[in-house]
């Protein structure tokens, strides 16, 4: 099994001790955590948790993830359990892959904000933010992680745990992913990502045309609906 993590720390500063994954030794055992999102009750955890003489190492809302984690571990006897009992104080964004001595387990938040898929090759389980890194790897796409899902594989044994079964949790998807942070050739939810700025370039020369020599997009990433204008 492993883990690996290239995206920048949003929470905290950008500095190497906020670098992913992090790695936590407890009384049941260790685990390594990766998270791409962003906790909006991140300093409230925080405070709780320091107030009861946790200490940080870091300025990361991942750490806190990781605190949460471990305290609700002590009481249960799963991780599983430990990780849904996390779940029900978090609050904000967060895909996290989970690494313990014997499974690794992927996480997606309810109203599932930030993408989360997994993959197969012959023998191997693999989870990744975006679809084009399973492309390029010659991994096969299965499917997304739902949101409020957690998905555990134990000796390449896959199990599904839906904390959202009853869908009440409101769904939403950050936007700025299919206008910004992935690549034109990602798959997510089922939707492609190049085909959603093809459309939003139509969409937007109707809403809102210009007598212009050239239309050009800004960020590089809107190019492919830019382009679509013409």
């Amino acid at each position: 099994m492993g883990i690996g993590h290239n995206r920048y720390s949003t929470t905290g500063e950008a500095k190497k001790e906020n670098a992913q994954p992090m790695v936590v030794r407890h009384k049941k055992g260790n685990l390594a955590v990766v998270h791409n999102g962003n906790l909006s009750n991140a300093s409230e955890l925080r405070a709780e948790l320091e107030a009861k003489g946790a200490i940080f190492a870091t300025t990361s809302d991942t750490e806190v993830i990781c605190h949460i984690i471990v305290q609700e571990r002590l009481k249960v006897n799963s991780i599983e359990e430990a990780i849904i009992n996390t779940m029900k104080q978090l609050k904000g964004a967060y895909a996290l892959i989970i690494m313990t001595s014997k499974k690794l387990i992927a996480v997606r938040d309810p109203q599932g904000f930030k993408p989360l898929c997994i993959g197969k090759t012959e023998d191997e389980i693999v989870f990744a933010s975006e679809s084009c890194a399973l492309d390029m790897t010659g991994v096969e796409l299965v499917r997304d992680v739902k949101p409020g899902e957690i998905v555990v594989v134990t000796d390449n044994e896959v199990q599904s745990i839906e904390t959202d079964k009853n869908n009440n949790s409101p769904k939403g998807f950050c936007s700025f992913e299919y206008i910004y942070f992935a690549r034109p050739d990602s798959v997510m939810d089922g939707i492609s990502v190049h085909k959603f700025r093809e459309d939003a370039g139509r969409y937007l020369a109707k809403q809102k045309p210009v007598d212009a020599d050239i239309v050009a997009g800004v960020p590089d990433s809107g190019l492919d609906a830019a382009l679509r204008i013409f």
